[in-house]
């Protein structure tokens, strides 16, 4: 988008407790045979669902198509 979101003031994923610990011991696994685990994506805030929203009803902004759609038409993202 090429905006700090709405919602997003800090790195952290929410989950359920269930998950953090499931997400942990796959961590402690993979981090054993010299990987990481990295989320890209949890608990998403209104906030960054309604900015999303109206970046996407603004075609005209793509100042970062380049890097994240580079050969999808702004209109087909969501």
């Amino acid at each position: 988008m090429g905006d700090r979101i709405d919602g997003y003031e800090k790195p952290v994923a929410l989950l359920t407790k269930e998950a953090a610990e499931a997400l942990k011991a796959v961590s402690d696994d993979v981090k054993a045979q010299g990987y990481r685990l990295k989320i890209y994506d949890a608990y998403r805030p209104q906030r960054a669902v309604t900015h999303f929203m109206n970046w996407a009803k603004e075609t005209s902004d793509t100042r970062m198509k380049e890097y994240f759609y580079p050969n999808l038409d702004k209109s087909v993202l969501f």
